[in-house]
């Protein structure tokens, strides 16, 4: 019972992977991407072979045990995929002169298709010509040919290849993860390293204990604890290897999220600007919507026409070109008379210089909501040493933040202290 659920745990987690992954793979097309879903297919579909389930599913297929020579047949080509993943993660580094490692890699890689090829042939020969199939019931291969040499030989030929696969692949995951700089990475490198290492434990109990029950078939009594504990072993590796090449892509998936939620907590700002100066809206200009109409959360989420990266540039741009042409609308003086305004304040600011930003902007709105334009234009917001776009947009997630709290009567009272002082010397008497 325990192997039948743990059999079918694996095997959703190798589909529901393989799922996440055929995307990018289709859409992108690179070798590695497609490399690393092939290997999940591959795997994905041998485990499931496995399960009670499928297995009942194949015993109404004429050829007796079929299902075990295709399990065979698409672990090993789940095998030349991620050797081929191995060679494709390596063949993306910049360097002129190539380590050894990664020409050995590269070497592997051109020969490891052949070599499957050859595998499939050699398995599928064997498998009609010296496995005695004749009370086979394609449940556990194992047990039910313990002792029988031709299935022995079978079983040999596929985990030669599959212990050929993990020596090469642990090694250099284990080499990597030592010199990789980042620790997504290095947990991803280490955890594949160790379903390497998994798979290794497994072919070499596997081999030791199909030869041994040919040697004495008193061995067979032994066969259900055997199984239930190299069931596990290649369950746990094909797990890790999952979690530790989905790590990275994670790490993605976390990154993405943190600017979608940028993209989203400066919408309500860039409403308000786009609907005083809609002339700056790059993205209303691209899809004919109304510059001052909210964008809906359902259409930032299935948005696909531009890299997210690119979009909150974009909204970035649009916000701080919509500053600038409000410097029309706010009298000179303003963003100053806003510092001050917050330095003779009793409150206590996190961070006085977005508030000040802030109350200039909500100032300049109320302005250009009356087309109180003025002769001259307002002096431009201090510069900040900003490099990067996910830099600027946090910054101005923050005035957003302090914009959202600014009533449009302190606004009011700040372009009417304003004006009085830009008044009082035209006032005085000569």
């Amino acid at each position: 019972m325990f192997t039948a659920v743990f059999f079918h745990l694996t095997a959703a987690v190798m589909a529901a992977v393989a799922l996440w992954r055929a995307p990018a793979a289709l859409r992108y097309g690179d070798t590695q991407r497609r490399a690393l879903c092939a290997s999940y297919v591959g795997y994905g579909a041998a485990i499931w072979l496995q399960t009670p389930t499928v297995v009942h599913v194949m015993e109404q297929v004429p050829v007796t045990e079929l299902s075990i020579l295709l399990e065979q047949c698409c672990g090993t080509a789940a095998i030349a995929a991620i050797i081929s993943y191995v060679a494709a993660s390596y063949s993306q580094s910049a360097r002129e002169a190539e380590p050894r490692y990664v020409l050995v890699s590269g070497f592997i890689a051109r020969i490891s298709p052949r070599v499957a090829v050859g595998v499939v042939a050699l398995l599928t020969l064997t498998f009609f010509t010296v496995v005695d199939r004749r009370d086979g019931t394609s449940g556990n291969f194992a047990a039910e040919h313990g002792g029988e040499w031709g299935a022995a030989l079978f079983l040999t030929i596929f985990y030669a290849y599959l212990a050929a696969s993990c020596t090469v692949t642990g090694y250099q995951w284990a080499s990597v993860a030592r010199r990789t700089d980042t620790w997504p990475l290095r947990i991803g490198l280490v955890l594949m390293a160790l379903s390497m290492t998994l798979g290794w434990c497994f072919v070499i109990l596997r081999t030791f204990f199909i030869w041994g029950t040919v040697a004495d078939p008193s061995l067979r009594s032994l066969t259900p604890a055997m199984t239930q504990v190299t069931g596990a072993l290649w369950s746990w590796a094909l797990i890790f290897f999952a979690a530790g090449s989905s790590v990275p892509a994670a790490n993605a998936v976390i990154s993405r999220w943190s600017r979608f939620r940028l993209l989203r907590a400066l919408e309500p700002l860039r409403r308000d600007l786009m609907a005083a100066c809609s002339e700056v809206s790059f993205e209303s200009a691209l899809s004919g919507r109304s510059a001052d109409r909210p964008t809906s959360l359902l259409r930032d989420l299935t948005d696909w026409s531009l890299p997210l990266t690119i979009r909150l540039s974009s909204r970035v741009h649009e916000i701080a070109d919509a500053v600038e042409q409000l410097r029309g609308y706010a009298p000179p003086g303003l963003f100053h008379a806003a510092e001050d305004l917050l330095e003779d304040s009793a409150e206590d600011l996190p961070n006085p210089q977005a508030t000040a930003e802030a109350l200039y902007i909500r100032a300049a709105l109320c302005a250009a909501a009356r087309n109180r334009r003025t002769r001259e234009v307002s002096e431009p917001l201090p510069r900040k040493a900003l490099s990067r776009s996910e830099d600027e947009a946090r910054w101005w997630r923050q005035v957003h933040r302090e914009y959202a709290a600014i009533s449009p009567a302190q606004a009011e009272a700040l372009l009417a202290d304003v004006a009085s002082e830009s008044a009082a010397p035209h006032g005085s008497p000569s």
